[in-house]
């Protein structure tokens, strides 16, 4: 896709028509329900489910961990809630509508408009710097550049990198790629967050800050947050906790179990105003 002079590398199919925006539906923002995923496995006469009858409520505002091994079913339940596949069974409501009843033009609006997503490997685009990386989803959400530059350079400010909006990603610390994944996450003010083990590059100590700064910008913005991890600290922090394993989901509500080990840091100690 081309948009105001850059060539961001891909072509989302939002028409320039502007993002379809979620409100506030009886059922939730996210509503699965049994939903199912199968893969094919070489040499295997069945294919293997991944996701496994899951039904998953998203609410306005509260942030979910979703915990399990590697293998467990995580990202692929988060990429049918990021509505980026649409192979599944079951049912998918986004406020109260069927996503399955959606063209992939509207998807694709829906998707830039109303989700963010964070992952584990940043997914910075490596020619654009930290300010146009920034602005991708402000193109594919149709806005005017005057609006997404000014929402861009917030929401790197509000992440604590007002003064690197220039500098590319290979001259940035993980800690602040990922930032950076933050801020391309929350600029166009999304409902939900959908974060795909979004410390596993970093160490213990940036992640945890990195996490804490996350935690506070969704809280502070009244955005719903999803967490895929296999990070028991992490899946701490956030409101409440289900455990996946073998593509099944199950709410977990120990307490003892989810007591935090360590509070998520403050945007003050990450060095953010």
């Amino acid at each position: 896709m081309k948009g105001w002079g850059y060539d961001f590398g891909y072509r989302p199919g939002s028409g320039g028509e502007g993002p379809i925006l979620m409100g506030t539906g009886p059922t939730g923002l996210i509503d699965a329900r049994e939903v199912s995923v199968a893969v094919k496995v070489p040499h295997q006469p069945e294919p293997l489910m991944v996701v496994d009858k899951v039904s998953f409520l998203v609410q306005p505002g509260v942030s979910y961990a979703v915990l399990g091994r590697s293998g467990a079913g995580k990202t692929s339940l988060l990429s049918v809630l990021g509505l980026l596949n649409a192979d599944y069974t079951g049912k998918l409501m986004v406020d109260g509508v069927d996503a399955a009843s959606l063209s992939d033009r509207a998807l694709a609006r829906l998707r830039a408009g109303a989700l963010g997503f964070v992952f584990q490997s940043y997914s910075l685009i490596p020619h654009l710097n930290a300010l146009n990386n920034v602005l991708v989803p402000c193109a594919a959400a149709g806005l005017r550049r005057s609006v997404a530059v000014k929402q861009a350079k917030q929401a790197l400010a509000d992440v604590g990198l007002g003064d690197r909006l220039g500098a590319m990603p290979v001259q940035l610390s993980g800690g602040e790629q990922q930032r950076v994944a933050i801020a391309r996450a929350l600029v166009n003010h999304p409902r939900v967050v959908l974060a795909d083990e979004p410390t596993g590059a970093l160490d213990i100590d940036t992640g945890a800050s990195v996490m804490g700064l996350l935690i506070e910008r969704v809280k502070k913005a009244g955005i719903a947050l999803v967490v895929v991890t296999h990070d028991r600290q992490v899946a701490s922090m956030c409101d409440m906790h289900y455990i996946m394993d073998r593509g099944g989901l199950i709410q977990d509500t120990s307490p003892q179990v989810w007591q935090r080990p360590r509070r998520a840091a403050t945007a003050e100690e990450v060095g953010v105003a």
